[in-house]
């Protein structure tokens, strides 16, 4: 009846909006993520029935996930306390039914705490792999959502980058009260100069607040290389990157697939006692109320001067790094206030 008063475009945003409440009402009558019950890993025997069930009826954290990628909207996974152990060995697959756990759509994955949820790769692949799920149109039509993972701890992950969480999203996402801990890498990302053992985003920065970022490795801690803790595009808040045996705890990416004119930065953040470097900066960056100290190397700064903005530090501590405090690779511009 409506495509016969509206515009065409209307007539999409109105469509849209009543298929969206549809799916809502489906989704509220299937109850899917109200009964999670088991720890196992295993996976959901019929998605898009909007019922979390494995072949024996149980809901596990790959069969809810598994669930919610058949879903257009956003979605809530509650994650109990309890150790959630990655076991069905299969990298590069990306729906979720082997290795990491693939998130294709928005999902908000909410555990009990940081020391109280852990989800373990098992060093089979990482531990959560974010797809980029939008169509140019879909952002166009419905505008940016943010996939969320917070109160949990993520762990024992292994991949060439991205060993805790890869996220190969153009869109935003959000990381809060998360333990990173004991996740390796060992490679490059092919848009990037990092691998990102804890985290490796690409895109947009992923933003990760509220955090520790602890005990990741890479193959070494040559400061000639580039494996970071955490890797690519990033924005810090109110997080510890700490104790972490790779060449840099984070390395912000000059990402060469899009042209991007800044690869985030970090705000009352912790850097410290890291078995290599603090920062290398290959593009324009900020540190704002942060401390940076007793590591190896202090930050590293390769990427020419903008004509839009440079790299600014603003009321941060930077000292008693080993072999330098900063160091230039290239002549460029440092806004530096307080």
């Amino acid at each position: 009846v409506i495509d016969n008063f509206l515009s065409p475009e209307l007539y999409q945003a109105v469509r849209g909006f009543l298929l969206q409440k549809l799916e809502e009402d489906k989704f509220k009558r299937a109850g899917l993520g109200s009964v999670f019950n088991n720890q196992l890993d295993t996976i959901d025997i019929n998605p898009g029935d909007g019922v979390c069930a494995d072949a024996g009826g149980k809901c596990t954290l790959r069969a809810a996930i598994m669930e919610s990628n058949a879903f257009p909207l956003t979605q809530t996974i509650y994650v109990p306390s309890g150790t959630y152990l990655l076991t069905i060995p299969g990298a590069g697959e990306d729906n979720a039914l082997t290795g990491d756990l693939d998130i294709t759509a928005t999902v908000l994955i909410i555990g009990d705490g940081q020391n109280e949820t852990i989800i373990d790769g098992n060093g089979l692949d990482r531990v959560f792999h974010i797809t980029d799920y939008k169509t140019e149109i879909e952002r166009q039509l419905y505008g940016f959502d943010m996939p969320q993972l917070s109160n949990m701890t993520i762990q024992g992950g292994y991949a060439p980058y991205g060993g805790g969480v890869l996220v190969d999203l153009n869109d935003l996402s959000l990381f809060r009260h998360l333990t990173l801990r004991d996740n390796y890498a060992n490679g490059q990302h092919p848009c990037g100069q990092s691998a990102g053992a804890a985290l490796y985003s690409t895109g947009y920065a992923a933003q990760l607040d509220y955090s520790v970022v602890t005990e990741n490795r890479t193959p070494g801690t040559d400061l000639t290389t580039q494996y970071g803790a955490l890797g690519g595009l990033i924005d810090l808040s109110a997080t510890s990157v700490i104790n972490n045996e790779t060449d840099w705890a984070i390395v912000f990416d000059n990402n060469t697939c899009i042209d991007l004119n800044s690869a985030g930065g970090i705000a009352n953040a912790l850097i410290a006692n890291n078995s290599g470097g603090a920062i290398y900066a290959n593009n324009i960056i900020s540190i704002y109320y942060s401390t940076i100290t007793n590591n190896v190397a202090g930050v590293v700064i390769d990427h020419p001067r903008s004509t839009i903005n440079d790299t600014r530090i603003l009321k941060s501590t930077i000292a008693d790094n080993g072999l330098f405090g900063f160091k230039f690779e290239k002549t460029t511009g440092l806004n530096v206030d307080t």
